[in-house]
Protein backbone atom coordinates (compact mmCIF):
# COMPACT_ATOMS: atom_id res chain seq x y z
CA UNK A 1 0.00 0.00 0.00
CA UNK A 2 1.45 3.47 -1.22
CA UNK A 3 0.89 6.48 0.77
CA UNK A 4 1.29 10.08 0.86
CA UNK A 5 3.50 11.32 3.89
CA UNK A 6 1.68 14.18 6.04
CA UNK A 7 3.94 16.52 7.14
CA UNK A 8 3.13 19.60 9.56
CA UNK A 9 5.57 22.43 10.72
CA UNK A 10 6.53 22.22 14.25
CA UNK A 11 4.90 18.70 14.61
CA UNK A 12 7.23 16.44 16.71
CA UNK A 13 7.53 13.64 13.67
CA UNK A 14 6.36 12.68 10.51
CA UNK A 15 4.78 9.55 9.20
CA UNK A 16 7.99 8.40 9.04
CA UNK A 17 9.79 5.40 11.00
CA UNK A 18 13.12 4.06 10.61
CA UNK A 19 13.39 0.79 8.32
CA UNK A 20 10.17 2.65 5.87
CA UNK A 21 11.25 1.82 2.02
CA UNK A 22 10.12 4.95 0.49
CA UNK A 23 10.27 6.58 -3.02
CA UNK A 24 10.86 10.19 -3.27
CA UNK A 25 11.09 12.93 -6.04
CA UNK A 26 12.79 16.03 -5.23
CA UNK A 27 11.60 19.37 -5.88
CA UNK A 28 12.71 20.62 -9.18
CA UNK A 29 15.50 23.38 -8.31
CA UNK A 30 15.73 24.95 -11.89
CA UNK A 31 11.87 25.38 -11.99
CA UNK A 32 10.81 25.36 -8.25
CA UNK A 33 7.11 26.46 -9.52
CA UNK A 34 6.98 23.70 -12.25
CA UNK A 35 7.18 20.77 -9.27
CA UNK A 36 9.13 17.60 -9.02
CA UNK A 37 11.94 16.73 -10.44
CA UNK A 38 11.36 13.49 -12.70
CA UNK A 39 13.85 10.92 -11.17
CA UNK A 40 12.44 9.12 -8.23
CA UNK A 41 14.55 7.38 -5.63
CA UNK A 42 14.11 4.22 -3.67
CA UNK A 43 15.32 4.30 -0.61
CA UNK A 44 15.14 3.05 3.54
CA UNK A 45 14.40 5.58 5.99
CA UNK A 46 18.02 5.91 8.75
CA UNK A 47 17.17 9.12 10.70
CA UNK A 48 14.01 10.49 11.70
CA UNK A 49 14.79 13.89 14.22
CA UNK A 50 11.89 15.60 15.82
CA UNK A 51 10.53 18.59 13.79
CA UNK A 52 11.48 21.31 16.19
CA UNK A 53 11.12 25.16 15.75
CA UNK A 54 14.66 25.42 14.53
CA UNK A 55 14.55 22.61 12.57
CA UNK A 56 10.76 22.71 11.29
CA UNK A 57 11.44 20.52 8.21
CA UNK A 58 12.53 17.43 10.38
CA UNK A 59 15.18 16.77 7.37
CA UNK A 60 14.86 13.17 6.87
CA UNK A 61 17.97 11.00 6.06
CA UNK A 62 17.68 8.33 3.76
CA UNK A 63 19.70 5.40 2.57
CA UNK A 64 19.03 5.96 -1.34
CA UNK A 65 19.32 2.17 -3.28
CA UNK A 66 19.82 4.17 -6.66
CA UNK A 67 22.88 5.79 -5.88
CA UNK A 68 24.19 4.09 -2.77
CA UNK A 69 24.70 6.58 -0.43
CA UNK A 70 22.62 8.97 2.24
CA UNK A 71 20.13 11.65 0.74
CA UNK A 72 18.51 14.29 2.72
CA UNK A 73 14.86 14.53 2.16
CA UNK A 74 12.56 17.16 3.14
CA UNK A 75 8.77 16.18 3.29
CA UNK A 76 7.60 19.80 3.36
CA UNK A 77 9.46 20.07 -0.28
CA UNK A 78 9.79 16.57 -1.58
CA UNK A 79 7.76 14.48 -2.65
CA UNK A 80 7.76 11.17 -0.75
CA UNK A 81 5.58 8.19 -0.27
CA UNK A 82 5.91 4.76 1.46
CA UNK A 83 6.16 2.12 -0.30
CA UNK A 84 6.49 -0.42 2.41
CA UNK A 85 6.11 0.61 6.06
CA UNK A 86 9.24 -1.02 8.66
CA UNK A 87 7.62 -3.92 10.69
Amino acid sequence: MVKNVKFFPNQTSTDLKLGDLVSVQYRDTGAYEAGWDETVYLGFITMVPPATPDNPAGMIQMWCINTNSPHIITPRLDKVEVISEAG
